[in-house]
Formats: structure tokens, C-alpha cells, sequence
């Protein structure tokens, strides 16, 4: 039986945990598919490096990962929203 994988870093930001939602949500998407998703609040002033930044702390703390087509970063979960809930609650029993 394998063990089922686990992010390296379990704490996600606010802002973090919401790209994460956009990337369930979509599926696999480009930055700028992600930031245009966000900018839908008409409030909401985001870059498409600022997004990229983010990203780039979800692939460090193995959330997500990318493939690149040409210059075109295009990201994916390797945590489903299913899986992260799990590991959430078995955190939180760990901590308890």
C-alpha cells in the first residue's frame, strides 16, 4: 500500500487557498486564466505577476505544479479539494 501524498507545507495564506479554490474549480489553468477568474469581483486589483507569485509558493510548498508550453506556465493541483480537506482534519486531530 503506497502512501498517499502529502504537500509539504500544510498552512496556506488566505490568497494561497484561493488560487488553490480558482485551480479546483478550473482545472488545469494558465496565470492569466487564474487572474482573470479572480479579477470577476470588479473590487479586486490582482497582477498577472502577483498571481504568478503565488503560484510559484504553491509549487514550493507542493501544492501545485506547472507544465510549460512554450512561455505559457500552465497549472495544476497535485492535492484534490477531497484530499486537502482530509489532511486538514488529520491535522487538526494532531494538533488537538
Amino acid at each position: 500500500m503506497t502512501t498517499p501524498y502529502c504537500p509539504k507545507q500544510l498552512h496556506l495564506g488566505p490568497l494561497e487557498q484561493e488560487l488553490l479554490t480558482v485551480l479546483w474549480d478550473l482545472g488545469e489553468s494558465t496565470t492569466r486564466e487564474v487572474q482573470e477568474h479572480l479579477l470577476q469581483d470588479p473590487d479586486r486589483e490582482l497582477s498577472n505577476s502577483a498571481v504568478h507569485t503565488v503560484l510559484n509558493r504553491l509549487v514550493i510548498k507542493g501544492w501545485v505544479d506547472f507544465t510549460l508550453v512554450g512561455r505559457v506556465y500552465h497549472w495544476h493541483t497535485l492535492v484534490s479539494a477531497q484530499e486537502a480537506q482530509a489532511l486538514a482534519i488529520q491535522s487538526h486531530v494532531h494538533h488537538v
